[in-house]
């Protein structure tokens, strides 16, 4: 080959092996780069996409607690077991009074979302006051692409009867009540502070108080659910007795066969901080107290165990059919 032909070889453009060693090297070393990005991202949007199907997975069950008829369809006839323990729901819980399932273990939480509830348990289970129990709601998860904290939902409150749930009294009541009688309800504890003058307590039943005999006296309401003039009548004690307390009640002129229910709660002075505390077990809401009789009438004598709850409080308003009609308070002495 002539010295010629080599140089004009030499002078044509061109890369070397190095050369395309190195270029390729550099492309391999930007694709995992690149790789590795969107691997992250996807990751990262999963992770997100979860955290959101949890969230409303939480207001649905929220919502529902919060109404004690879905609540008390969700959980009846769950035996309780024993005080301090926790008990694993290995059943589906329904969504409320529908025959639709909300969510069950080892199953996604739904159809679009991979996200597997874990267990669903009720926790702290404790005694509250005779038939009464309460704990928290845990909902836990598992295929997850990061740990996700548990839905806890506290202070649920159960009916019980031969060791099974008969009514679920939900969190919503509890809160509503406490603001009908004047009290400020604490979304952080679900707690309620109650006015601690029983004068302020009288009045938002539409009392009249009198600070010379500390009695309430409230008015007689009527309703329209009748079979002619609709009378009740709940009698107030505020001086009851040191041993019991017993509240009559009365009703007459109704339609027969209308549901008489309940709702109240007692109070009573921390004796370290003077707080008003609620009394363990004493709140209800709407709670089933008997039915209208064929004559159009009702009556019911109640008590309270001053002797084992002194210097407590009580508060409760009647109705029939959902109409308030009769409201009442008493007092336990030191």
């Amino acid at each position: 080959m002539s010295r010629q032909s080599c140089n004009r070889i030499l002078s044509e453009d061109g890369f070397s092996l190095i050369e395309m060693v190195i270029a390729s090297g550099i492309l391999l070393v930007l694709a995992l780069g690149m790789s590795s990005f969107y691997t992250t991202m996807s990751k990262e949007n999963s992770a997100l996409q979860q955290k959101l199907n949890t969230l409303e997975l939480e207001q649905a069950v929220v919502r529902l607690l919060g109404d004690a008829d879905a609540c008390s369809c969700m959980f009846s006839g769950l035996a309780m077991g024993t005080i301090n323990s926790n008990i694993d729901l290995s059943t589906p819980l329904k969504n409320g009074c529908s025959s639709d399932i909300l969510i069950a273990p080892d199953k996604p939480i739904s159809a679009s979302s991979s996200v597997t509830v874990n267990t669903i348990q009720l926790k702290n289970l404790k005694v509250i006051a005779p038939g009464r129990r309460g704990a928290d709601l845990e909902v836990s998860f598992s295929n997850t692409v990061r740990a996700l904290k548990p839905i806890t939902i506290p202070s649920l409150g159960f009916e019980i009867a031969a060791g099974k749930v008969t009514q679920c009294v939900g969190t919503a009541g509890a809160q509503k009540l406490c603001q009908d009688m004047g009290g400020i309800w604490d979304t952080t504890s679900s707690k309620c502070q109650m006015p601690s003058d029983i004068a302020t307590l009288c009045a938002k039943f539409g009392g009249t108080y009198s600070s010379v005999s500390g009695s309430c006296q409230l008015p007689t309401a009527t309703a329209s659910n009748t079979t002619g003039t609709p009378t009740a009548t709940a009698t107030s004690n505020m001086n009851c007795p040191k041993s019991s307390c017993y509240i009559d009640l009365s009703f007459s002129n109704y339609q027969p066969g209308a549901k008489v229910t309940f709702s109240g709660k007692c109070t009573y002075p921390d004796p370290g901080t003077g707080a008003t505390t609620t009394w363990p077990g004493s709140e209800s809401t709407n709670k089933y107290l008997g039915t209208i009789s064929s004559a159009g009438s009702y009556s019911y004598t109640g008590m309270w165990p001053c002797g084992s709850s002194p210097n407590v409080t009580c508060s409760q308003s009647y109705a029939v059919d959902g109409a308030t009609v009769a409201s009442n308070m008493w007092k336990c002495p030191p």
